[in-house]
């Protein structure tokens, strides 16, 4: 990265060799402002106190150049698809003002910034046993081998609710039939256990099903939303 001295009097720029590319910071920010925000003087007839609206007002809240209006008749609260929206607009705007250069993008430590697309390979997400209602998850890659997520063929299990057998084809496969084809299932194991769960310290990780199941490497690969679309475009 290009380094600026203290008093941002002078720049010094890198001496880059043959296929480096020179790297710049990009930090996210956002600003809320409140409708009755500004000075606290108003003109009055004299000797009357002033009717002041109470509360502070709607929230009016910048994302660098895009307004929102916040309020259950007015805009959403700010989401990951807006924030995708505008991930993508922004480097647009970087490759163009920036060409050949690569991004370093920051952000802040909030939830929708950490969010995960729906397909992504989240372990807490899952049941133990197959066919259940949970997102339907992308196809890995472990061991080098392929492995789907769905099950890919005809399988009848007999509900007890329904009194009836039922095909879980083409429904999301449990954490059982995964560890089973990974060949790490146990006879016995839960899907939760609460003493392991409680012990931050252990190092343990095939106590519970859960557990090594999240602790599997395709498992621990997976990243968020706005980080996968920065780096599919080549950023950092």
């Amino acid at each position: 990265m290009v380094q600026n001295d203290e008093g941002c009097e002078f720049r010094t720029f890198l001496q880059l060799a043959n296929g480096e590319k020179e790297h710049i910071w990009v930090t996210h920010n956002e600003t809320t402002f409140h409708t009755y925000d500004g000075p606290h003087a108003v003109w009055g007839p004299e000797g009357k106190n002033p009717l002041r609206k109470k509360g502070l007002g709607p929230d009016d809240l910048k994302e660098t150049h895009e307004m929102m209006v916040l309020g259950s008749h007015y805009d959403r609260f700010w989401d990951i698809p807006k924030l995708l929206k505008q991930v993508k607009c922004v480097i647009d705007i970087f490759e163009k003002t920036y060409p050949g250069c690569i991004g370093i993008f920051t952000f802040n430590n909030a939830m929708s910034h950490t969010a995960f697309a729906e397909d992504t390979l989240v372990a807490s997400q899952m049941n133990l046993g197959s066919g259940s209602l949970v997102p339907k998850m992308r196809d890995t890659v472990w061991n080098g081998n392929f492995q789907s997520m769905i099950i890919e063929q005809d399988h009848f299990v007999y509900d007890k609710k329904m009194k009836s057998y039922i095909n879980l084809h083409d429904k999301p496969k449990g954490i059982k039939w995964v560890l089973t084809e990974k060949g790490l299932w146990q006879e016995g194991m839960v899907l939760e256990c609460t003493s392991c769960k409680e012990n931050t310290n252990s190092n343990i990780i095939d106590c519970y099903a859960c557990h090594l199941m999240a602790n599997q490497l395709d498992f621990l690969l997976q990243c968020s939303q706005i980080q996968q679309e920065i780096e599919s475009r080549g950023h950092k």
